[in-house]
């Protein structure tokens, strides 16, 4: 991890925070300097002035004169200029105090502190400041008899009180401050800590990978003090879905091609086990970018780095990345690496499994010489039907994935009845019209193909119940079952077979069209004579250079 620089921004709200804090001790300490009889005012600035006097009702007009001003301001610059902070007197029984509310450590006059004491204040000669103030001497007396008591503390012993009054209310805003912290810290741990949980549910959820990465980006931002969360993922990922991805929640520093290049080459070259996971800006061009640091955690599959997340832009009074949120980044990455993990693994197996059938289906097709590659240009028809009129993704699918095996029941018809070039018996023909159920009977028990069975058993059904094997009609036919049924008998159409030869084009779409209704669902008669059949061209080209299922 990277050494963090300071930030003067963090710096100065911390500083506001402590000038706001004493000045709720010096407000408070003024209030009951007032309340024992005492006048208070603030001392600022070199040299130093004197404002803000807080005293009892009806003593300011004394208190704001001339002279007793220039007295305050001459205590308060010769307890600055020697360091002295001990009582000095103005006369007999009047006393100025000098107090610091700041550090403890320094001397600095931040107050200064005027008590009378009520016995010497008798005798003392008032005449210059009743002059000054524009009273009489008796209107000067009777208006600071609220100042004057008896047996007074002395004025030692009324600083000390002073200051360890000062150092109480310091202390006490100290610790509210800290238990505030506390609870926004513990209030944070929860939601962190809840997040995780949740984000190890999510991460089970059935959605695609894209949609349940672009939501924890989401809950990270909401949670987090931060004005952007972003999970990055490599070009070359096993997961094809993620591959490349960048998925942003809240606002970027830049455009989102200019943040994906600083991305792209953080994660070249860097392993795991060199990953730098504080990125500042003396050191890092997006931390520069956004204007401070940057969380940069690796999800890692398989000790190797297959994306970054990202979070920049942090708000709050601490502008710094505590060592808690790098944490907390840290196990969110660590989440959706082993979420990677497992969706690598079952991109895999899926793989693995497709591989299983398409080599299942290619062997059937090829026991008949006519029918090379047919139930792949099937599943490629059938998924752009689906497609067609509004299925979604998963849906359309399941739809390949039964045409590639709508014909495996095959594989219990025998090659001569298959192959047979000319006109089958009424035997052979039922022979054949049996192939769907045992298909259906092959498959029924892997459970991840429960939803194609019925584009398997129903693909021979008619519109108009006049098809096999159950004589199911119109929508009584499960829906794989009636898109199926178009693909197949396109492609049986269009391809030459040993009874006859391929049928053109336009002669095929029309067949189709005027069967609509009955044979077919009327409804995907237009859908289909849309599709674009370039791909499946294509598909045709292919499977005729094959040399081992050449016709």
């Amino acid at each position: 991890m990277v050494k963090r620089g300071s930030d003067s921004v963090g710096r100065s709200r911390v500083m506001a925070s402590i000038h706001d804090q004493i000045g709720r001790v010096v407000e408070t300490l003024a209030a009951r300097c007032t309340a024992l009889g005492c006048a208070v005012w603030q001392v600022s600035g070199d040299p130093p002035r004197v404002s803000g006097l807080v005293a009892p009702p009806g003593t300011e007009r004394w208190l704001e004169s001339d002279l007793v001003t220039r007295h305050v301001t001459e205590a308060a610059a010769r307890s600055v200029d020697s360091g002295n902070q001990a009582p000095t007197t103005i006369f007999p029984g009047a006393w100025l105090i000098p107090l610091a509310t700041g550090d403890p450590r320094q001397t600095t006059t931040n107050l200064m502190v005027l008590a009378f004491d009520g016995d010497d204040l008798h005798d003392a000669d008032l005449e210059p400041y009743c002059t000054v103030a524009g009273m009489s001497v008796e209107e000067a007396r009777l208006a600071l008899t609220p100042m004057t008591r008896r047996r007074q503390p002395s004025p030692h012993d009324l600083q000390r009180m002073l200051r360890w009054t000062i150092s109480d209310l310091m202390q006490t805003s100290l610790d509210a401050r800290a238990i505030d912290e506390f609870s926004e810290k513990l209030i944070q741990s929860y939601e962190e800590s809840n997040f995780l949980y949740r984000l190890a549910r999510l991460l089970k959820w059935s959605a695609s990978p894209a949609v349940t990465i672009e939501m924890s980006c989401h809950q990270i931002y909401e949670i987090m003090p931060f004005d952007w969360v972003v999970a990055r993922f490599i070009d070359d990922t096993s997961v094809k879905e993620l591959a490349g991805k960048l998925i942003v929640a809240g606002q970027l520093p830049c455009d989102a091609e200019t943040f994906d290049q600083y991305t792209s080459s953080l994660m070249t070259g860097w392993s795991p086990s060199d990953w730098t996971t504080l990125l500042a800006p003396n050191n890092s061009d997006l931390a520069a970018l956004s204007g401070g640091e940057v969380v940069a955690e690796p999800i890692t599959n398989d000790n190797r780095v297959v994306g970054l997340l990202l979070a920049g832009g942090k708000q709050g009074n601490d502008l710094e990345v505590g060592s808690h949120e790098t944490q907390f980044f840290d196990a969110s990455a660590d989440f959706l690496g082993v979420f990677h993990e497992n969706l690598s693994r079952f991109e895999e197996q899926k793989s693995m499994f497709l591989g299983t059938l398409q080599a299942l289906t290619a062997s059937i097709d090829a026991k008949d010489e006519y029918t090379c590659g047919h139930s792949e240009r099937v599943a490629l028809l059938g998924s752009q039907l689906a497609a067609a009129i509004g299925l979604d993704a998963g849906q359309v699918e399941q739809v390949r994935i039964a045409g590639l095996v709508h014909d495996v029941g095959k594989i219990g018809i025998a090659e001569s009845v298959l192959s047979k070039p000319g006109k089958l018996t009424q035997e052979e023909f039922a022979q054949i019209k049996q192939h769907p159920v045992i298909g259906h009977q092959i498959l029924k028990d892997i459970p991840p193909l429960a939803a194609m069975l019925p584009g398997v058993l129903y693909h021979h059904e008619r519109w108009d119940g006049r098809g096999y094997p159950e004589g199911l009609g119109g929508e009584n036919i499960p829906l794989y079952g009636r898109l199926l049924a178009y693909a197949d008998t396109f492609d049986a159409m269009s391809s030459t077979r040993a009874y006859r030869p391929a049928m053109p084009r336009e002669k095929v779409l029309a067949e189709l069209r005027s069967c609509a209704g009955s044979q077919f669902d009327p409804a995907m008669s237009e859908a289909f004579a849309n599709l674009d059949f370039r791909p499946y061209d294509g598909m045709v080209d292919r499977h005729s250079a094959t040399s081992a299922c050449a016709a």
